[in-house]
């Protein structure tokens, strides 16, 4: 071709008209890059504003929905804990009337088994006193016996001495 374009500068060898017949296109082309460019720029920022406002408005939405859910957990939380304090009070003033009848058994039976509690240990040391005097009598009569025989007792400890003798000498009854 004839045009050779370097750094925004033109040169072209040929007539006159050529440089005018080639350049007319280029230079409507050039005007409609930038026209294309401005509306680019344009549909750009509009594109920019309308995810925004739609982002904002979706994100504005899903809030009010989560306060509106958080409001009703809350009203429920207040009415069932009105509702439980009054079903608590309600209990408590039934366990009162019925733990008072059963206050008054339980106490009766504490006491009954308190008394018996002592009555079984004072039973239980009369019984050993009892019984060490019982078998007391006993021994007391048999180590007297034993120290009447003395030193003609049998030896235990000597079973030939014991078992040689013919005749067993029993103590005077």
């Amino acid at each position: 071709m004839y045009g050779i374009l370097r750094r925004g500068k033109q040169y072209m060898r040929g007539p006159p008209w050529r440089r005018l017949k080639v350049a007319a296109p280029f230079i409507g082309w050039v005007e409609w890059v930038r026209q294309l460019r401005g509306h680019r720029r344009l549909l750009r920022g509009a594109l920019r504003r309308m995810t925004r406002v739609m982002l904002a408005g979706a994100f504005i939405l899903w809030n009010d929905n989560l306060l509106e859910v958080k409001a009703q957990a809350a009203a429920l939380h207040t009415a069932r804990k009105g509702q439980a304090a009054a079903l608590d009070r309600a209990q408590r003033f039934v366990l009162r009337l019925r733990n008072r009848a059963i206050s008054a058994a339980f106490t009766a039976w504490r006491d009954r088994t308190r008394g018996q509690k002592q009555l079984r240990y004072n039973l239980q040391k009369l019984m050993a006193r009892w019984q060490r005097l019982q078998l007391a009598a006993p021994f007391y009569e048999w180590a007297d016996q034993v120290d009447e025989v003395g030193p003609g007792r049998i030896c235990s400890k000597c079973p030939s001495t014991h078992f040689s003798t013919s005749s067993l000498e029993l103590p005077p009854a």
